[in-house]
C-alpha cells in the first residue's frame, strides 16, 4: 500500500539531510541503528527515535525542523545513502 504525502516532507528531508547539524549527527549511525530504530526497512521510523532526533538537533542548535520526523528520516537518507 503506497502513501501520499505532500511535497514538502520531501523537501524537508532533503533540506535537513545537507546540514551540517543532522550531517554530524548521522556520523555516530549506522545502518544497523537505522533498521533498529525503523520500521519496513528504514522507511518509517519509530517514534521514540524521531522524538530523540529532533531533541538532539535542538541541542546541538538546530531550527526549522520539518514535520516530527523529518530529522531522523534525514538520517536515515544519509546513513542509507552511505551504506
Amino acid at each position: 500500500m503506497g502513501v501520499l504525502e505532500a511535497a514538502h516532507y520531501q523537501e524537508a528531508r532533503e533540506r535537513l539531510a545537507k546540514d551540517p547539524i543532522v550531517i554530524a549527527m548521522a556520523a555516530t549511525l549506522t545502518p544497523e541503528i537505522i533498521e533498529a530504530e525503523s520500521h519496513d526497512g528504514g522507511k518509517s521510523m519509530k517514534f521514540g527515535f524521531m522524538l530523540a532526533a529532533s531533541e538532539e538537533f535542538t541541542k546541538r542548535g538546530g531550527t526549522g525542523h520539518g514535520h516530527i520526523g523529518a530529522v531522523a528520516e534525514a538520517l536515515a537518507m544519509i546513513v542509507q545513502a552511505r551504506g
